[in-house]
């Protein structure tokens, strides 16, 4: 992966979490910040994002 894919990868991951932080505060009904989101969204989907993502980009 070159350093373009890589960003492209990483943008794609953000989106993701910033997605998740989106409907989890809604949930909650308060922000939950984008730490919480992001340390909530890798445990949970950060393994198949990549899986899918490599699938989709190979």
């Amino acid at each position: 992966m070159n350093s373009n894919d890589f960003k492209t990868y990483l943008f794609s991951q953000m989106n993701e979490i910033f997605k998740y932080k989106w409907i989890e505060s809604e949930k909650r009904g308060y922000d939950i910040g984008n730490n919480q989101a992001a340390f909530e969204w890798i445990g949970k989907y950060s393994e198949k994002f990549h899986n899918e993502y490599l699938k989709k980009h190979n």
